[in-house]
């Protein structure tokens, strides 16, 4: 807004509207090797769990949408071979001008193992036993004991792993 100040005290209201959006963007990728994932589905959300749009990525996975302030909100991601995932946050009138950055990192889909701990001379379970299975460097993923059957169950990415065993 353009005044003149004149030769004397000036008292003067300005009036400013209030941001009702503001703009949110982001990219979805591979959790590790920071790969885009364009395929990937994206939703919007409101802090109740109402679908309010689904948001368009391009070829490189990113994404703009301009978004209502209000106080949560979640976006769902969904893509094949990745597990889904949820990214929540906030907007508050601090966010305006923008953009908010809302980056959506995704894991591989994981399967699971069924380990079964057998004696190698008896073939019976080994219950109550300590597996660790390690990756190929050799930090431990998960320590966990065997049920009463000699069994344990995890879910694991694709990849190479070590599992060391510790008898009772």
């Amino acid at each position: 807004e353009v005044f003149d100040m004149p030769d004397r005290d000036l008292d003067k209201n300005i009036y400013l509207d209030q941001p009702s959006s503001i703009l949110v963007k982001g990219q979805v990728f591979h959790a590790t090797n920071k790969n885009p994932i364009p395929e990937a589905r994206l939703n919007l959300l409101n802090g109740n769990g109402r679908v309010l749009q689904r948001i368009p990525l391009d070829s490189d996975g990113k994404y703009e949408v301009k978004i209502p302030i209000e106080e949560d909100y979640t976006i769902t991601a969904r893509a094949p071979q990745y597990a889904d995932t949820l990214q929540v946050f906030d907007l508050s009138p601090q966010d305006f001008p923008g953009p908010k950055i809302v980056d959506i990192p995704m894991l591989p889909q994981q399967a699971w193992i069924r380990i079964t701990l057998l004696d190698r001379d008896t073939g019976d379970p080994i219950p109550a036993a300590e597996l660790t299975i390690k990756d190929p460097s050799g930090k431990p993923i998960i320590t966990m004991p065997t049920d009463d059957l000699g069994k344990v169950m995890t879910p694991l990415p694709p990849g190479n792993y070590t599992l060391e065993s510790k008898h009772p």
